[in-house]
């Protein structure tokens, strides 16, 4: 087996193919394949670092969904690439019914899904530990701080797994090979294989079960293409197949300003002895999430408003100043930066030049400190002596029906009409004034709202853009008629066709969903494993059609 251009020929029969790299096709393959099973990995793009996806997309608007040639990736390894790294947990709140998350219910439990994360942190080389005891500095009543978001150490799966894929005997995996349509058998009773375009020319290739992890819109795009061939296998059409598009809402409208600013720094980045970064979150616990109908929210700590002098921090303002020099700007490589000193005035330059004179060593220290985190493609987060701190959220979206992707007349390419509910907004304005209360409580400190740049309201609307996560397409659910796939990812009415995508998940939590991603892609690997067991079983029994009844939408080989 090997790592090659275009898809094998021959007529071989694999165990499993894989339509994707990225980390769920990976997680999928490497656990399947190490277990034996021959496995064929179906990639798009080249094996460099990664390019933008080319597969034809209409996006309705363009300000909320981001383009395609910065949200995704093609190449070996997928969107990781291109990836921040965060790697968090999904919540319990995020599994159970909540009555004011309409169409939210998961098929699983958060047991169902956490035997897996310690198995995804060591995939993903982000640690295993997601939760830490509150100690006594980051404690803070009526806030929960005990999650912490890990750092993968490896910006790109493809490069940490290139030689292990090189090497392995039972993987195949093939770039610039793509997929172009699922193949069934002339009944529609199952998957045997799939159609794949390349430099090669048009080939198929044969497999006994088939995974989608293409990435959650080209994923949905080729289950619509499938279910206008085979509508009887999608509840007649009353699937909600590419409705329920969620991603999340981040940014930042709020100051946190710590009474005792030292305390601070319980919640910036720390190295643990691994080598391993992460950031301690602070959240609304699920019992104030419940008695105020809030969706799931997580807050980090960012740099301050950096035109803001009012931080103290010479090496800041020094930042500030250099990047409002014309011939210097280039130097300071930080969007956020530059997009804040649209507001520098005169009389802010020489507050900045005061932050760098009162104390030149700290300065320079300061500096230091910051070059080394850019060098660790950290964010410029560092302790200051004013105690301010940006409050960065990154907040659930509601599942609203009318936010959906769907398919041309022609099939030629996929419309995305992503869309946000006002709920939304309004809850993480809510939430921030329940953190205000709690801080303010507790005498820790309070926030102060960005009142120069709107109200927070309008503020949250501005800001909410996704099109990075594609969340919720083909969710997940017992009912066919509710869902897209079984709490096992299988397709319903599809035996052997699986999905390995955050567009399974009913809801999309306060979490980046890569770590989610891989949870649930290892325990899929898992029942694909087993299932191959069993089919090994019967079909060494004689009378196998006798013992193992034949499923309701024909037998699966």
């Amino acid at each position: 087996m090997a790592i090659r251009q275009g898809a094998p020929d021959g007529a071989d029969t694999f165990d499993l193919c894989v339509v994707g790299s990225g980390p769920a096709g990976l997680a999928v393959a490497l656990a399947c394949g190490g277990r034996g099973h021959s496995v064929i990995v179906l990639e798009a793009g080249g094996g460099g670092t990664g390019s933008p996806a080319t597969h034809p997309v209409l996006i309705v608007d363009t300000i909320t969904h981001a383009p395609l040639n910065i949200s995704t990736r093609a190449g070996l390894g997928g969107t990781s690439s291109a990836w921040g790294r965060l790697c968090v947990p999904y919540d319990p709140i995020d599994f159970v019914e909540r009555p004011w998350v309409p169409a939210a219910a998961w098929p699983v439990t958060y047991a169902d899904v956490a035997r897996w994360h310690a198995e995804a942190g060591r995939f993903l080389d982000c640690g295993t530990v997601f939760e830490e005891a509150e100690s006594a500095p980051a404690a803070i009543d009526a806030v929960d701080t005990g999650q912490l978001g890990q750092l993968a150490r490896d910006v790109g799966l493809g490069t940490a797994y290139h030689r292990t894929l090189a090497a392995s005997r039972q993987i195949t995996v093939c770039l610039g090979t793509r997929a172009v349509d699922v193949v069934c058998d002339p009944t529609g009773g199952h998957v045997i294989g799939v159609d794949v375009s390349s430099a090669q020319g048009a080939k198929r290739v044969l497999a006994r079960r088939v995974v989608l992890a293409a990435g959650g819109l080209r994923t949905t795009q080729m289950l619509l293409a499938l279910a206008r061939a085979w509508p009887l296998h999608f509840a007649a059409g009353r699937a909600p197949l590419g409705k329920y598009y969620m991603g999340h809402l981040t940014g930042e409208i709020a100051t946190l300003v710590f009474r005792d600013p030292g305390r601070a720094s319980a919640f910036l980045y720390g190295c643990d002895s691994q080598g391993r970064w992460a950031q301690r979150r602070l959240k609304v616990p699920p019992r104030c999430q419940t008695a105020n109908r809030l969706l799931n929210i997580a807050f980090t700590l960012r740099a301050p408003p950096l035109d803001d002098h009012r931080h103290r921090d010479g090496a800041l303002s020094l930042l500030v100043l250099l990047a409002a020099c014309p011939g210097l700007a280039r130097l300071v490589r930080s969007e956020r930066l530059h997009e804040s000193l649209a507001a520098l005035r005169r009389e802010d330059r020489l507050h900045h030049l005061r932050n760098i004179l009162r104390q030149p060593a700290a300065t320079l220290r300061g500096i230091s400190l910051l070059a080394g985190l850019r060098a660790r493609n950290l964010p410029i987060t560092a302790l200051n002596g004013s105690g301010r701190y940006s409050l960065r959220y990154h907040a659930e979206q509601l599942p609203n029906p009318e936010s959906r992707v769907s398919l041309e007349q022609d099939a030629s390419s996929l419309v995305v009409d992503f869309r946000y509910h006002p709920d939304d907004f309004t809850s993480v304005v809510r939430a921030h004034e329940r953190l205000d209360a709690a801080l303010r409580t507790a005498g820790v400190g309070h926030l102060e709202y960005h009142a120069a740049r709107g109200q927070p309201l309008d503020l949250v609307r501005t800001l909410a853009s996704d099109g990075y996560h594609q969340i919720g397409t083909t969710r997940m659910s017992r009912d066919p008629a509710s869902g897209v796939v079984d709490p096992d990812c299988c397709v319903h009415g599809f035996p052997n066709l699986y999905v390995a995508s955050a567009s399974t998940f009913p809801t999309s939590g306060s979490a980046n969903p890569t770590l989610p991603i891989v949870t649930m892609a290892l325990r899929l690997a898992d029942h694909i494993c087993a299932t191959i067991g069993r089919d090994a079983v019967a079909a060494s029994l004689p009378s196998c059609r006798l013992l193992v009844p034949e499923p309701a939408t024909g037998a699966v080989f």
